[in-house]
């Protein structure tokens, strides 16, 4: 009989990630979007060359029912079936919870991130949670500009490796 050597610790010492993100999860089909979020028409999209993954953008008119506080979610579709689900957070979202907060948020739950400039992200080998100010286009006035949008990602750990 081989004697206990007391708990595994490498991979057991990382929380497992959320694979969900706005009412989404990795894994899913694209048909499970539709009947959360019905299409008003054709999502634009297009296939991403280096991984071949079709990129779904779809904004809060491009929808019957769409999250409260989400400006914009990118999906990213590979065989049919989820592999990236991004949300980009309205103003007010992002004035109630700035990225800042979203980490300490996230932190408590999975631990201190990674972090590179002003991304933060978590891995635990199969799914990447990321958050980052995302840029977005504003025009006002006549006068073009970006705003800075509290985003958050659920990403397939194989997409972000490469």
């Amino acid at each position: 009989m081989a004697a206990f050597r007391g708990p595994v610790r490498a991979q057991d010492d990382i929380p497992r990630l959320e694979r969900k993100l706005g009412g989404l999860r990795l894994g899913e089909r694209l048909s499970a979007v539709e009947r959360l979020y019905p299409p008003v028409g054709k999502w634009p999209s297009y296939v991403e060359p280096k991984h071949g993954v079709v990129r779904i953008h779809i904004e809060r008119d491009d929808a019957r029912r769409f999250p409260a506080g989400v400006r914009t979610i990118w999906l990213g579709v590979k065989h049919k079936k989820l592999v990236d689900i991004q949300l980009i957070y309205d103003l007010d979202y992002t004035r109630q919870k700035p990225v800042a907060a979203l980490v300490d948020d996230l932190s408590l739950i999975y631990g201190p991130p990674h972090r590179n400039e002003s991304k933060f992200w978590w891995v635990d080998g199969k799914t990447v949670i990321r958050v980052f100010y995302a840029d977005v286009p504003v025009e006002t006035g006549g006068v073009r500009a970006v705003q800075l949008n509290t985003s958050e990602q659920v990403i397939d750990a194989d997409l972000f490796r490469d």
